[in-house]
């Protein structure tokens, strides 16, 4: 059995045919990682990681790890390309539904006009709303990548910047997978192939 779909789901199918040879994906979600370092067209590139299919992907960027001091808000700068998502009433609904979750709750928030930015730890985040948050030292990605493994789909960052056993998609690059990089790092026909032996 080949599944698909939500974290409920999962548990369901788990339940009921988890005695049968089986691939059961979850919710996953994507992260980027800054250095602080990036060039211009670095973070232009992100945007498309972030934007791309108004940000429903499993590839889409969710989560910014940065560091501490950077400006969260100079990306709004980097990202004016992909105001066309405002182009969309549905996202844009949305977008006026997070804000005016934000103020009713009083919750602190950057507000870009076709995009927002909160502070949160939560990978996950609402259409039209990225998360961030900071780090102080590089040592401490590759726990948070190994903590949140079976949630990530790819992690995005600078080449130079090695935090996982595999390379990191390169700014741009999380719509783009190659043929080897396999949904939850699963080879669906190598599954299949071994059914038969």
């Amino acid at each position: 059995m080949i599944a698909t779909g939500s974290d409920n789901t999962a548990r369901y199918f788990s339940w009921h045919y988890g005695h049968l040879p089986h691939i059961i994906r979850r919710n996953r979600n994507s992260a980027a990682v800054l250095s602080g370092q990036e060039t211009a067209a670095e973070l232009h590139a992100l945007g498309e990681d972030v934007f791309s299919y108004y940000g429903l992907g499993c590839r889409n960027v969710t989560h910014l790890l940065i560091p501490e001091g950077y400006a969260a808000e100079t990306l709004a700068e980097a990202w004016q390309d992909y105001q066309y998502v405002a182009d969309n009433k549905t996202y844009m609904n949305n977008i006026r539904y997070q804000r005016a979750l934000y103020k009713c709750t009083s919750t602190p928030y950057l507000d870009h006009g076709f995009f927002l930015m909160q502070e949160s730890s939560a990978l996950a985040s609402p259409v039209g709303v990225v998360h961030y948050s900071f780090y102080a030292d590089e040592k401490v990605l590759p726990q948070y990548v190994q903590h949140h493994e079976n949630q990530l789909q790819c992690v995005v960052g600078p080449q130079e910047l090695k935090i996982i056993k595999t390379d990191l998609v390169p700014f741009g690059g999380s719509q783009h997978p190659n043929p080897w990089d396999y949904a939850d790092r699963v080879d669906t026909m190598d599954f299949l192939l071994k059914l038969r032996s």
